[in-house]
């Protein structure tokens, strides 16, 4: 089987560390990269979100789970899909994600309800994720 080196771009500059890719692999991987990087962006992220139903949800405590935040959240209105933004390279919990409604009243009611409430010992700082 023959490989190729491939080398990550980011920002416009070649690293300098060579990835190793298997041809029948290599679009695959090529795809993955660029989803990585697109979701652990925050401001692509914000930048994506659809105006109107989606929620920043900021200072969020590092052991909580997506469906601890759904099930919190699903006081406000009902909750379509929760991500929870992860490092990439350590795979920890950055303390940020955001929370989409079926609609943009579910949005409003999180914002100015659950905005400054206690959540797990911490503060949860809501907002549109959208401004």
């Amino acid at each position: 089987m023959r490989c190729s080196a491939e080398y990550v771009a980011v920002n416009a500059s070649r690293l300098s560390v060579p990835i190793v890719i298997p041809p029948s692999s290599r679009v695959a991987a090529r795809l993955n990269l660029l989803l990585s990087l697109f979701f652990s962006n925050p401001k692509i992220m914000m930048a994506t979100a659809r105006q109107g139903f989606s929620v920043y949800v900021g200072n969020i405590p590092y052991q909580t789970t997506e469906n601890d935040i759904g099930n919190y959240f699903s006081q406000a209105g009902t909750v379509t899909n929760v991500r929870i933004v992860y490092d990439r390279e350590t795979g920890r919990p950055k303390g940020f994600g955001f929370c989409e409604f079926a609609d943009e009243a579910g949005a409003q009611a999180a914002v100015e309800t659950l905005n400054g409430m206690s959540f797990n010992g911490r503060n949860l700082r809501v907002n549109y994720a959208n401004k």
